[in-house]
């Protein structure tokens, strides 16, 4: 949508990203399943999986510039946004498909806010 191609709000570009991917993963749901299990079960072919997910974070997250912050945040949100995260809330937590895509963006999108809000967890300290 061209309203949040010019919003300079982080927390929506990555809703409006992360609701945008899993409605495509939702009508390719068959392929994508089908993708994700051979790349299971033989690793070697990750690579060729298609890069939809972290292209969509990226211009999600560019105009806020990099940094190790937005780098640990895209991490997080390529678990948050992805189809093994729809797959997980519809087949496991017995979610309809429009409420495991707003549980997925909504926790996306409170990723975003603490991590631009400077809140940070806190990590353990190692000897």
């Amino acid at each position: 949508s061209a309203s949040i191609a010019s919003s300079a709000d982080p927390v929506e570009r990555v809703r409006f990203a992360c609701e945008f991917l899993l409605r495509g993963v939702l009508s390719y749901q068959g392929a994508v399943r089908a993708m994700i299990s051979g790349t299971i079960t033989r690793p070697g072919l990750a690579p060729v999986r298609p890069g939809i997910r972290l292209g969509l974070i990226d211009y999600a997250l560019a105009p806020f510039g990099d940094g190790t912050d937005l780098a640990q945040l895209k991490r997080d949100l390529a678990v948050t946004a992805s189809a093994e995260a729809l797959f997980t809330l519809t087949d496991l937590c017995g979610l309809d498909p429009d409420e495991a895509i707003a549980s997925a963006a909504q926790t996306a999108a409170t990723l975003t806010a603490a991590a631009f809000s400077g809140v940070r967890e806190t990590r353990p300290v190692r000897d």
